[in-house]
């Protein structure tokens, strides 16, 4: 919070403090002692510790106050939540300053398994991609494309390994106003691959490109680190994971890479440079 922000919170708070401490003498004209700890205090005379907090040892006086006293400790409840809250507001409107942020960066994917055999248990592989997002003090928005331009499936039916992207717009929450700021999102998107399919069926002459794509979630936690001026860098782990497909159609090289697509799912770390404005 900068001090022009600390200078406005604790302003608000000592206006806060004197219109309560203002009201309640108005109030409770004739304040006793705080008789808390005494053995013998007048039972007509009622306690509220409460009080303390606006003017220590200030109690209500007489049992036949009570109908005006009463009124008194409600207006002055009302008036204490009322800092609260004002407090409260003026804090985190001071922290909620809105930011871009755009980064590229690099990583590989590993953990990986699926529905299908050929899917669980493959080597890992570089992936790239990038991510923007605008972020209101501590929770943002981002929306986040990871590429594995060869993700390792071995499979008879294909030519050549398959692309596996991922496409996903994302919920963050981030300890933002930092030189290192962590934060946690997640998010729902889609899980693709690109895959040549040899031609193993009738008609089919020559490999087929083929692009299937199914609906995902991610989950993932990071930083980011600026030391000054609008560059630093992003460093996050992250899990991904495509639904599972229970009813198969179109060509048979649809079908083959939306099998080795189904329930597709795989950790990946990455780091990139990133750039705030």
């Amino acid at each position: 919070m900068d001090s022009r922000a600390c200078q406005a919170l604790s302003t608000v708070r000592h206006e806060c403090d004197r219109i309560v401490s203002s009201y309640v003498e108005e109030i409770l004209p004739h304040p006793v002692p705080n008789n808390l700890v005494h053995e013998d205090r007048r039972p007509d005379e009622c306690v509220d510790p409460l009080l303390d907090l606006v003017g220590p040892g200030v109690q209500l006086r007489r049992r036949e106050d009570m109908t005006r006293n009463n009124v008194g400790v409600c207006v002055r409840r009302t008036m204490l939540a009322t800092v609260i809250l004002t407090t409260w507001v003026a804090s985190a409107s001071a922290q909620a300053t809105s930011a871009w942020t755009a980064t590229g960066f690099v990583g590989s994917y590993f953990g990986a398994s699926g529905d299908a055999p050929q899917a669980s248990d493959i080597s890992s592989s570089l992936t790239f991609g990038g991510q923007v997002s605008r972020h209101w003090g501590y929770v943002g928005a981002e929306l986040l494309a990871d590429i594995a331009p060869k993700y390792h499936i071995d499979s008879v039916f294909l030519n050549s390994h398959p692309w596996v992207n991922s496409y996903m717009a994302n919920v963050m929450g981030i300890w933002s106003g930092r030189s290192v700021e962590p934060y946690v999102s997640g998010g729902i998107g889609g899980i693709q691959m690109h895959a040549n399919v040899l031609p193993f069926f009738p008609g089919a002459t020559s490999n087929t490109s083929v692009f299937q794509t199914r609906f995902g979630w991610d989950v993932g936690a990071g930083a980011f680190g600026f030391s000054g001026g609008g560059w630093g860098l992003r460093g996050d782990v992250r899990y991904f994971k495509a639904t599972t497909a229970n009813t198969l159609t179109g060509t048979p090289a649809d079908i083959a890479t939306e099998t080795l697509l189904s329930g597709i799912n795989f950790w990946r770390a990455n780091l990139g440079v990133a750039y705030r404005w």
